[in-house]
């Protein structure tokens, strides 16, 4: 999670990254951040656990690619060609 993370530029350096703590992003989310910082998280969250009632709204990935930029985009398509999860 920490090496997907790392490849979305709004969530390199982002409190529970590093070692991945899934609370600690959450609880990162929930505070005054960009809209593209929080749709990353909740991209993020719903890779690590998609079932998990999360206390963010749910990761919608047509809202996610009208305000993320282009290098999120590009993040987001490697994923997408070769998905995985924990």
């Amino acid at each position: 999670m920490t090496a997907l993370a790392r490849t979305f530029p709004s969530t390199r350096d982002a409190p529970g990254v590093d070692p991945w703590r899934a609370d600690l992003v959450e609880e990162w989310a929930k505070g005054p951040i960009s809209d593209g910082e929080r749709m990353t998280a909740r991209f993020l969250l719903s890779v690590w656990d998609p079932r998990l009632a999360w206390e963010l709204d749910p990761f919608d990935v047509m809202e996610a690619l009208k305000v993320w930029s282009l290098s999120h985009h590009e993040a987001f398509l490697r994923w997408a060609r070769k998905p995985w999860w924990p």
